[in-house]
């Protein structure tokens, strides 16, 4: 819903409001993986694999338009408002190509000499396949966008424009192709990761896999620039348009 109001000559008010929900991706026969914490021996498995953030998606968005002065040469224009980053099904589906127990990809980090090719697959036991871990109950990921910019009319030929445009968004989407890493530890010399002088493998974050591709809803961005124009119309053979950021 949107409408534009006129409250005096030289001000124009625009305003609405934008509703936008989508369904969660699901998997008819229920093989969706994921793991509800890191750290869990299993993963659960279903038709979906998160919770629903879009039900309250509200988008609203205001601007105008103004004419300080009676010669409508100068006119200021400014807006803002929240547009929402939808989870469609692309957000699961490189995610969903690797976990247990649907598809037998892991890794492996010792006992493979004399066996690769034909002889590794067998040594591939349930800890060692690969899982997925994705937020359960993501929150709404949005963007506010906001701009406020002057315009002026020098002569009737030539006008010139300067503005600033922003924007925000949080609960961006994060995703780490394998977060069952081994993870470093802070010292006096930053951080160092420990290392086997046994030749075991140092310990990871979760030893019932060998690797977890993740999804997080806990990315932000954020944006602020200067824009300059110039317009001259074509007069006398001559014109031009001109830009900056």
């Amino acid at each position: 819903m949107q409408d534009t109001w006129k409250i005096r000559p030289n001000l124009n008010l625009d305003f609405g409001l934008r509703y936008e929900m989508a369904t969660v991706p699901s998997e008819v026969h229920g093989k969706f993986v994921s793991l509800r914490n890191l750290t869990d021996t299993q993963p659960r498995v279903g038709k979906q694999v998160f919770g629903n953030p879009t039900l309250r998606n509200f988008e609203p968005r205001l601007g105008f338009a103004w004419s300080p002065f009676s010669d409508s040469k100068t006119v200021v224009h400014g807006g803002v408002g929240l547009f929402d980053v939808l989870p469609l099904p692309y957000v699961v589906q490189l995610l969903q190509v690797r976990p247990a127990p649907f598809n037998s990809i892991g890794g492996l980090n010792s006992g493979l000499a004399g066996t690769f090719y034909t002889g590794a697959y067998s040594l591939l036991t349930p800890n060692t396949l690969a899982s997925t871990f994705i937020q359960q109950n993501p929150k709404r990921n949005y963007v506010a966008t906001w701009h406020l910019n002057v315009q002026r009319e020098v002569t009737p030929n030539f006008a010139f424009i300067v503005g600033c445009v922003g924007s925000r968004g949080v609960h961006q989407q994060f995703k780490v192709d394998d977060a069952d890493m081994t993870l470093p530890t802070l010292t006096s010399a930053g951080y160092v990761f420990p290392y086997s002088t046994t030749g075991t493998p140092p310990p990871t974050l979760n030893p019932n896999f060998s690797a977890i591709g993740s999804l997080w809803w806990d990315g932000h961005s954020s944006y602020d620039g200067l824009q300059v124009g110039a317009t001259k119309r074509l007069s006398r053979g001559f014109q031009f348009k001109a830009s900056y950021t």
